[in-house]
């Protein structure tokens, strides 16, 4: 097992292919805006729920990127391979199979159809990061450099 510090994390490649930083980012920029709304309507009641759930997803957002940029701080660089990917019009998934320290894993993850992502094939070999604490957890290093 070999740990290295890693290429480095790009947020708005990340935007881009994972869904849960993009989801709290969109409801987090259309919470604002309804805040915005609030504040120019002076409707202060609305302006505490549209704020209070602008705050939640903005706290979401950065959860979400500390964990992604957790597995490019501390995560095990490995080869995996594809096992499974389909795409339903933009939204897609992708199964990959790994081994680390002699246990095989398969995993998924929930990607976007993006020039990126279209060119990934079944039995094709690609890049992962996985937790060095929980092997279980990896993501594919090439969507988010």
């Amino acid at each position: 097992m070999q740990v290295k510090q890693t290429s480095q994390f790009k947020f708005l490649r990340a935007l881009k292919h994972d869904y849960s930083l993009l989801g709290a980012a969109i409801f987090s920029i259309i919470l604002l805006g309804f805040s915005g709304f609030m504040i120019f309507s002076n409707d202060m009641g609305g302006l505490y729920i549209f704020g209070s759930l602008d705050i939640i997803f903005i706290i979401l957002l950065f959860m979400r990127y500390h964990v992604l940029k957790l597995y490019f701080n501390d995560g095990v660089d490995i080869k995996g391979v594809i096992v499974k990917i389909w795409f339903y019009k933009d939204r897609g998934r992708v199964n990959y199979t790994y081994q680390i320290e002699d246990k095989a894993y398969i995993k998924g993850l929930a990607i976007m159809k993006t020039k990126e992502t279209s060119v990934l094939s079944e039995g094709m070999s690609i890049n992962l990061l996985v937790k060095k604490d929980n092997h279980k957890k990896a993501i594919i290093k090439d969507l988010f450099i």
